[in-house]
C-alpha cells in the first residue's frame, strides 16, 4: 500500500498524480527494499540537444530524443519545469523516450502505474498528431511511432493517440506488431492549451486508461492486438501536419512497475 494518506477527490483537476491511480503504488519500498521500479520528471532540467540541428538522434540524460527538420524540443514557459515539442512542418517527427524498454505487460507481470500531464497549443484539426504512452524499443524517425498519414507506425505501443485530422480529442490505441491496430476513438476531449493528465494502471492482466482521474474503459491483456509478449518503454512524441507554433506541452510524467 502507499506510504502517504490521500484525501483529494480522485477525479481531481489540478497540477497533482491522480490518487485513484497511485494510492496503492508503493513508491517509498520500491526506492528502499527494490522490489519495483520508479521514474518521474517534472522536467526542471529539459534535454535540448537538438534544438539546433537540422535532423537527427541522440541521446540526452534519461532520454533518447529525435527532432526531424523544422521541429524543436525546449523548455515551457510554465513555471516548475515543462516540455514543449513541436514539429512545424508536414510529416516532420519529434520527441523523447526512455532509452530502454523495460515494463512489461505479459500474464502475471507486476502491478503497473504510469501518468503524464500533457497540454495542446491548439484543438484545430490538422495540426500536430501525438502520442504519449508506451511503445517498444525501436528507433524515433520522421514516421516512428506516428507513421506520415497520422496513424500509427507498424509496431508495438499502448497509450493515448492525438490523430491528427481529430484534433480535440484522444483515442486509447493498442497494437501488436503485425497485427491490426484497436482504437477506442474519442475517448478524450482536449481544451486548447489546458492540462489533462492521461493515465494507464495495470493488474490482475488488464489495462485500464484515466483521464483526469476518471476511469475510461479497461482492457485485457488477452486480446489479439495487445503487446503482452515484448517489453516496452516511455514515449512522448508528435508528428507535424501543417506549420504551426503551438505544439505539445507536459508538465510531468511518471512511470512504476512491481517486480
Amino acid at each position: 500500500m502507499s506510504n502517504y494518506t490521500e484525501y483529494r477527490d480522485a477525479t481531481d483537476t489540478n497540477a497533482a498524480p491522480s490518487p485513484i491511480i497511485w494510492a496503492d503504488c508503493p513508491v517509498g519500498e520500491f526506492i528502499e527494499k527494490g522490489n519495483g521500479y520508479f521514474f518521474q520528471d517534472d522536467f526542471l532540467v529539459v534535454p535540448e540537444p537538438l534544438t539546433n540541428v537540422a535532423e537527427g538522434a541522440a541521446q540526452a540524460g534519461n532520454y533518447s530524443t529525435f527532432t526531424g527538420a523544422d521541429a524543436v524540443i525546449s523548455s515551457g514557459a510554465g513555471t516548475g519545469g515543462e516540455i514543449f515539442i513541436n514539429a512545424s512542418a508536414s510529416n516532420v517527427g519529434c520527441g523523447i523516450r526512455g532509452g530502454g524498454a523495460p515494463f512489461t505487460f505479459a500474464t502475471d507481470a507486476g502491478k503497473f502505474w504510469f501518468e503524464a500531464r500533457v497540454k495542446f497549443g491548439t484543438i484545430a484539426d490538422d495540426q500536430n498528431g501525438a502520442f504519449i504512452g508506451m511503445f517498444e524499443d525501436v528507433p524515433h524517425t520522421n514516421t516512428v511511432p506516428i507513421a506520415a498519414d497520422g496513424t500509427m507506425a507498424d509496431e508495438n505501443f499502448v497509450g493515448f493517440h492525438r490523430f491528427e485530422s481529430d484534433g480535440d480529442k484522444l483515442d486509447i490505441v493498442h497494437k501488436k506488431d503485425s497485427v491490426t491496430q484497436v482504437s477506442v476513438a474519442d475517448q478524450v476531449a482536449l481544451t486548447a492549451d489546458t492540462y489533462v493528465k492521461i493515465g494507464m494502471k495495470f493488474a490482475n492482466n488488464s489495462m485500464e486508461f484515466y483521464a483526469d482521474g476518471v476511469l475510461l474503459t479497461t482492457i485485457l491483456n488477452t486480446a489479439t492486438s495487445f503487446p503482452s509478449d515484448i517489453n516496452l518503454g516511455i514515449i512522448f512524441a508528435t508528428l507535424g501536419e501543417a506549420a504551426e507554433d503551438t505544439g505539445v506541452t507536459m508538465d510531468w510524467w511518471r512511470v512504476a512497475q512491481a517486480r
